[in-house]
């Protein structure tokens, strides 16, 4: 908002009330990450503008459900493919894989349908190439941050 100083930002749990979450300064564009966000709880978002003590209108809302990021906990080769796994996040209905090859940019190569499953073993990988992957949760419309990455050459 052109001549504001900054933002409130504006969260609630669930049915709860709205409670102020923080104050962002500057008028241009604005990012803010919510650090406090719980896994599998679901929370709707608003901002208003403010200039000293004259405050904007509500902005539209925006509800989400968060849903924790995975950790991305091994990778191996083997003669039936590179074995990417990671860590079960509580809540989670299935997991999306993504890969690069070299340096080429991610694509998704799989969406894994069960919470249940923390493995993916890339079949078409091929030998003396180097892959990378990395993995987000997904529960819903949901979907979490990406995994860190992990990198291996494949020897088979």
């Amino acid at each position: 908002v052109n001549g504001c100083v900054g933002y409130y930002v504006y969260r609630k749990e669930g049915s709860g009330s709205f409670k102020k979450l923080a104050t962002v300064k500057g008028e241009g564009k604005v990012t803010y990450t919510d650090k406090t966000a719980k896994n599998g709880k679901t929370y709707t978002y608003k901002v208003k503008a403010y200039d000293g003590k004259v405050l904007s209108a509500d902005s539209a809302t925006k509800k989400i459900t968060f849903i924790s990021a995975p950790k991305a906990k091994s990778i191996a080769t083997a003669k039936a493919g590179v074995t990417f796994t990671w860590n079960k996040v509580t809540g989670a209905t299935g997991y999306e894989v993504y890969r690069a090859t070299g340096n080429g940019s991610f694509q998704k190569i799989v969406t894994v349908k069960k919470g249940s499953v923390i493995k993916f073993v890339d079949k078409s990988a091929k030998k003396g190439k180097t892959y990378k992957y990395k993995v987000r949760a997904v529960k819903g419309s949901a979907k979490s941050a990406f995994s860190s990455v992990k990198t291996i050459k494949d020897k088979y």
